[in-house]
């Protein structure tokens, strides 16, 4: 037997990249998979913008991409994009 698993609604896979300089104080911001709840992860956000010298950068590749590749590169390629478009905040 042979067992996939699909989606009927598949959609985008999305990544995003910050840069938070180095002694900026947000201790809760360790780990994103700790962040169980949307409230915390709301109020998370809005310390991370409040916080001087913080950039963000995010990336999504379509459902056409992913059933192309498959969704790990599809995942790959949107966290390097999200990353070069990063890098290109810190350009002249």
């Amino acid at each position: 037997f042979l067992f996939s698993r699909l989606c009927l609604e598949a959609g985008s896979t999305q990544a995003a990249a910050c840069y938070v300089p180095f002694g900026s104080d947000l201790p809760e911001i360790t780990d994103s998979k700790k962040v169980s709840t949307e409230s915390k992860r709301e109020r998370l956000y809005e310390q991370l913008e409040q916080t001087p010298g913080v950039l963000f950068a995010t990336c999504a590749v379509d459902n056409r991409e992913i059933d192309r590749t498959n969704i790990l590169l599809a995942t790959m390629q949107a966290m390097s994009c999200a990353t070069n478009e990063l890098l290109r905040k810190f350009e002249p």
